[in-house]
């Protein structure tokens, strides 16, 4: 490190539409690389060695701040969308760099039609970004698309498998039609659109989220996936005046089950036939189910515990 920075790079944001500089990436995994030493040495005990990395990570933030941030346009680096989405997936920007995430939107939205520019890197993260600012319906929007540079573009041009490339190549133009590199999207389509998650601060499910984002024009999804406490899954439909949610939670596990109100009114909802929440409150009775409450434009529902 240099100052508080990684500026070594190599390859970077790999096959970007739009490259960022590889600093970027580079700095950016210093710093997620440090919190994650910070957070091991909490578990472990070693407060002295979590304070330690803590303050490096301070510093790294700062010093992150203070190189690629740009006053002038409200961007980091280039304003690439890859360059905004890293410090905004870490949560570097302090006030002062807020405007990085109305600039990222407006980058995908006004300039590229809801299209990524994103390389490896960028890519692995956006989608999850935006989802987790209440963007789920643009992350939607991009998985959608068909057109260059899309996942869609890639199985309209008969794609059976992920290419290394958002472009079509042929021949030694083309990297490799079989690759891991835009994958990050299946993890998407687990944690948004089935709503299967880790609740934060947990580990191995002991506590799960269930946080379906039901998107646009989208009517039904299910995922599920086994853990090491068992299978954890979820199935959703919806119409235009209610929603059915199906749960699968491991014995001895704790879940949140977050079911979004979509402007529905005189919101009433059962589990198993027996009522849990009716105006605009929880109902006890039906086993499993600890409480509920209406927070951020949903009804949130805690089972187990």
């Amino acid at each position: 490190a240099e100052n508080g920075l990684v500026k070594f790079s190599s390859y970077g944001d790999w096959v970007a539409v739009e490259k960022c500089p590889g600093s970027i990436v580079s700095s950016f995994y210093y710093l997620y690389d440090v919190r994650i030493l910070a957070g091991a040495a909490r578990v472990m005990g070693k407060t002295a060695d979590a304070a330690l990395y803590d303050k490096l990570a301070a510093e790294i933030r700062t010093a992150f701040n203070k190189e690629y941030y740009n006053p002038k346009t409200g961007d980091y680096a280039d304003g690439t969308q890859t360059a905004n989405t890293l410090p905004l997936f870490l949560g570097i920007p302090t006030e002062r760099e807020g405007s990085a995430g109305g600039r990222l939107f407006d980058d995908i939205v006004y300039k590229h039609d809801s299209h990524l520019t994103t390389g490896i890197i960028g890519t692995k993260y956006i989608m999850e970004l935006l989802t987790r600012n209440g963007n789920s319906d643009l992350a939607y929007d991009i998985a959608c698309k068909t057109d260059y540079p899309s996942w869609g573009y890639m199985i309209a041009n008969g794609a059976t498998t992920l290419w290394e490339l958002w472009q079509k190549r042929e021949g030694p133009s083309m990297n490799s039609h079989n690759h891991p590199m835009f994958g990050s999207v299946g993890s998407w389509l687990y944690k948004a659109l089935a709503g299967i998650n880790l609740a934060p601060e947990t580990t191995g499910f002991e506590k799960i989220l269930i946080a379906p984002q039901m998107v646009r024009d989208l009517r039904h999804a299910s995922g599920s996936t086994m853990t090491v406490r068992g299978e954890v899954a979820c199935s959703w439909s919806r119409t235009e005046t209610s929603i059915r949610v199906e749960v699968t939670i491991p014995a001895g596990s704790e879940a949140e089950i977050v079911i979004p109100k979509l402007g529905i009114r005189d919101i009433r909802i059962s589990e198993g036939g027996k009522p849990i929440w009716a105006d605009g409150k929880f109902l006890a009775g039906p086993a499993g189910i600890a409480g509920a409450e209406d927070k951020d434009g949903a009804i949130r529902i805690k089972t187990g515990g």
